[in-house]
């Protein structure tokens, strides 16, 4: 059997040559369509929503932490407890002495991700006031944040969660508030840089 070396090495290059090229082919070739579908593009996108699930406990935590920061000078002194209702206990300066007050609502959470607060009963002391004058009283002597409105006459307040002002731009959206099952989300929304 006599080999013909010429045309074995003319071959052999043949074959590199090929595979080379190929090589590079699927190199720079556009990868898998779907792939890339499969995510949104970042650059169309102002932030990321994420859910944050917590309990009654956590929550009455955390936002009497918040209004402990936001009252500093504020005279009245009050906290907030979640039960069955939100529950604001606290007392008001009146006649040289301070006077026990709480107030309960129904939570009911809106579909653009605020908070609206209906007004149940409201007491000083032993004595039952009409809801009317007290949140007339409160949302003329008391600085509330921009985000809270009092509308006295239909015994309700509206907590603008949405417009709330939080570190780094994050909004926040209540998603479930049912106080009964400990069912409490929010979703927030982190801002991304482009």
């Amino acid at each position: 059997m006599i080999i013909n070396w010429r045309n074995f090495f003319i071959g052999l290059v043949l074959l590199n040559l090929v595979t080379v090229c190929g090589f590079f082919y699927l190199l720079f070739s556009p990868g898998d369509e779907s792939v890339k579908n499969e995510f949104p593009d970042v650059s169309e996108r102002n932030g990321v929503p994420l859910t944050v699930v917590t309990n009654k406990e956590d929550l009455t935590t955390l936002m009497n932490s918040y209004l402990t920061e936001q009252s500093d000078s504020q005279v009245l002194n009050y906290k907030v407890i979640l039960t069955e209702k939100v529950m604001l206990i606290g007392t008001i300066p009146a006649f040289g002495k301070e006077i026990d007050l709480v107030m309960t609502f129904e939570p009911i959470p809106q579909t653009n991700g605020d908070l609206l607060l209906e007004q149940e009963s409201i007491s000083l002391g032993q004595l039952q006031l009409p809801v009317s004058i007290v949140l007339s009283y409160i949302s003329e002597q008391y600085q509330l944040p921009e985000w809270i409105t009092i509308d006295a006459s239909e015994h309700k307040v509206y907590a603008a969660l949405t417009e709330m002002e939080l570190n780094s731009d994050v909004t926040v959206k209540v998603e479930n508030f049912d106080l009964s099952n400990d069912d409490i989300s929010f979703q927030l929304v982190v801002p991304i840089t482009k």
